[in-house]
């Protein structure tokens, strides 16, 4: 019997390598330091019938979070051992964090709005 030997090639090395890193970059974590309103609300497993609200007096932090691959308007937190979903919008990271547009709705966070028919051109290249 013939005893076959795989070799991997160098372009499946670098391929899985990409991969894995590209999974471990989408899954950034980084700290939520604060909330920008005066209260959020904590869903827990990101079931949203589930609400817990915090304050700012109530906040004890800084949180663990990484950014919800479901969705572009909520991040992961980690607090007590459970985990909770938060709006983006409604608490401060001690990094940037980039939004994607959202695919729910297609809203853009801090877009430029679209011109309306009144002003369009007016004052452009005038």
């Amino acid at each position: 019997m013939r005893e076959w030997r795989t070799r991997l090639r160098p372009e499946i090395v670098a391929t899985l390598l990409l991969a894995v890193t590209g999974v471990a970059w989408a899954q950034e974590s980084f700290n939520i330091t604060g909330l920008r309103t005066d209260s959020v609300t904590l869903y827990k497993d990101c079931k949203m019938d589930q609400g817990v609200p915090v304050t700012k007096q109530q906040f004890q932090g800084p949180w663990p979070a990484t950014k919800d691959p479901s969705s572009s308007l909520y991040f992961r937190v980690t607090r007590s051992g459970e985990s909770y979903c938060v709006k983006a919008f409604s608490v401060q990271t001690d990094q940037t964090v980039r939004v994607d547009r959202d695919k729910e709705c297609g809203a853009k966070v801090a877009g430029r709005p679209p011109k309306v028919g009144a002003v369009r051109g007016v004052g452009e290249g005038c």
